[in-house]
């Protein structure tokens, strides 16, 4: 797996359509017999910003977060009308560190929320009809990737700006940090916890 270049692409993003076609010749790396000069950035790209900014700001509205946990849950989509992100807060959260054992004791849970262009892609390359274990490294890839960009993206444009670790990744899964909020602005991690 290749998660330090999927990471680097999120981390040292300026242009969102080259940061994708970075993480599709990834996913491209472990599947070259698919068609992926079919798969496109996602129209919806600056839309999938805009709710996702408006979701974090509405979840942590009234709660002290020092630690925000966005878990990315890929089986409850339902065709689009479903979810694919949960988010979990901890106040007890120690945002200077890098350590994320907050996250598996999370006080509060806000509503779910659909990455929309996330699904469509998901949708795009399941047509490729791809082999196991190519298939979870393409998943793993797209997934993590597009929803990095997505949600470091909100945080910047989001009016949120307390001291905070974001955390993000699979719920079940591999979890990273994403960004560190503070009075001064967001600082674009993406990378392992300590």
């Amino acid at each position: 797996m290749s998660i330090s270049k999927i990471l680097t692409a999120i981390r040292k993003a300026t242009n969102a359509s080259d940061a994708f076609d970075k993480l599709v010749a990834i996913a491209s790396s472990h599947a070259k017999y698919a068609d992926w000069e079919k798969l496109r950035f996602p129209k919806c790209f600056e839309k999938d910003v805009r709710d996702a900014a408006k979701w974090i700001e509405k979840s942590l509205a009234d709660y002290p977060a020092a630690g925000v946990y966005l878990g990315l849950d890929t089986l409850n989509e339902r065709r689009g009308w479903g979810t694919n992100l949960e988010i979990g807060m901890n106040s007890h959260a120690d945002p200077s560190k890098k350590n994320i054992d907050w996250v598996f004791n999370c006080e509060q849970y806000g509503k779910k929320h659909l990455i929309r262009g996330l699904y469509e892609l998901h949708r795009s390359y399941q047509k490729f009809d791809l082999e196991y274990p190519a298939d979870l490294e393409a998943d793993y890839a797209l997934f993590l990737g597009y929803s990095g960009l997505v949600l470091a993206a909100a945080l910047e444009r989001a009016r949120f700006r307390r001291d905070c670790m974001f955390v993000w990744g699979f719920h079940d899964g591999d979890l990273f940090l994403l960004c560190r909020t503070s009075a001064k602005g967001v600082e674009r991690l993406a990378q392992q916890a300590a």
